[in-house]
């Protein structure tokens, strides 16, 4: 999924007028390579470098990401030959490492030369549109203002001082937030806790809520008055949506529920982990607890039932975290 943005010029407090981006707008993405163009290949010229980005390229931008402007801008077929398709092994990394090394997939891909040729879009502040980020750079004071969009407003989230490369960016508190208040990474991503916890930032820090069986990193099932404990693999899907797909032989699971494909042991097997009800929202099926992991605050798990519901979890979790009666030690 692509993440949008705008490279501008701004036209006024809070407003701005410039070109789209497709690919990887976010600021550790492109407001790092603008400011990089900036000091590297246009030297200082703010001018002739917004020239070349907005008025050379009217229609915008499919990405300038790890691209080298020395090649002229167009769009170009960023999908692999035939002939290193065809290759195996070593000799498939050399063709690929040698083909992305060619000038066509060095270029700056932009939408109005080469291969495309659509027609000028010049986008404002006040458009309505899929962007997500927008880097507005202001010629007289030497500035990029970073601007992020929320309920269809833009907000400053940062500037960018440009001509002193002494200045230390802090794109993480640019994209992020000082304190990860609008942060969309696992919290992982910031080492904040272990790669093997798959709860964002947000939840991990407690600004959000467990998100129902997603954020769950096992469930409990009760086989045989034991509870038998299985890690979730992120796998699964809607019975009613697997049943079209299987209607000789195969598993049959009950109508409305979340099939999960778990670990059991040394293998793989398909469960129904959650009913879903007429308004989207699910809960634990029957005779299965969902585990969520350790959060900053609760370093425990924290386990929900159909007696218990995500809501009262979050705003209680000792209450939710009672380990089931008898747990059995083969699993």
């Amino acid at each position: 999924m692509s993440t949008n943005g705008i490279i501008a010029r701004k036209v006024g407090e809070g407003a701005f007028a410039g070109r789209y981006h497709h690919w990887d707008s976010y600021p550790t993405k492109l407001g790092e390579t603008l400011v990089e163009l900036y000091r590297g290949f246009f030297k200082y010229d703010l001018e002739k470098m917004l020239t070349v980005l907005l008025d050379e390229h009217p229609a915008g931008w499919s990405t300038i990401n790890g691209r080298d402007f020395k090649y002229k801008p167009g769009y170009t077929d960023s999908s692999y030959p035939d002939r290193i398709r065809k290759l195996r092994g070593a000799a498939y990394d050399a063709a690929l490492k040698k083909w992305k090394k060619t000038p066509d997939q060095r270029r700056p891909l932009c939408s109005c030369h080469g291969r495309r040729h659509e027609e000028s879009w010049l986008v404002t502040s006040g458009d309505d549109t899929s962007a997500q980020w927008a880097y507005a750079f202001d010629m007289e004071a030497k500035t990029m203002e970073v601007y992020y969009s929320e309920d269809k407003t833009w907000k400053l989230a940062g500037t960018v001082y440009l001509a002193d490369p002494n200045i230390k960016i802090d794109w993480t508190g640019i994209e992020c937030g000082q304190h990860f208040e609008r942060c969309s990474h696992y919290a992982w991503y910031h080492h904040l806790c272990p790669k093997s916890c798959k709860l964002g930032t947000q939840t991990w820090l407690g600004f959000r809520p467990f998100n129902d069986f997603h954020d769950a990193i096992a469930v409990l099932v009760k086989v045989k008055g034991l509870w038998k404990r299985y890690k979730l693999t992120g796998s699964g899907g809607d019975s009613d949506f697997m049943r079209q797909y299987q209607p000789f032989g195969g598993p049959y699971f009950p109508s409305k529920t979340w099939v999960a494909t778990v670990i059991a042991g040394n293998k793989c097997k398909e469960i129904p982990i959650a009913y879903r009800h007429e308004d989207g929202s699910y809960t634990p099926y029957e005779n299965v607890i969902w585990v969520y992991p350790p959060t900053k605050n609760k370093p425990f798990e924290t386990k929900i039932h159909r007696r218990t519901s995500v809501a009262t979890a979050n705003s209680s979790y000792a209450k939710t975290n009672a380990t089931p009666p008898s747990i059995s030690s083969n699993v």
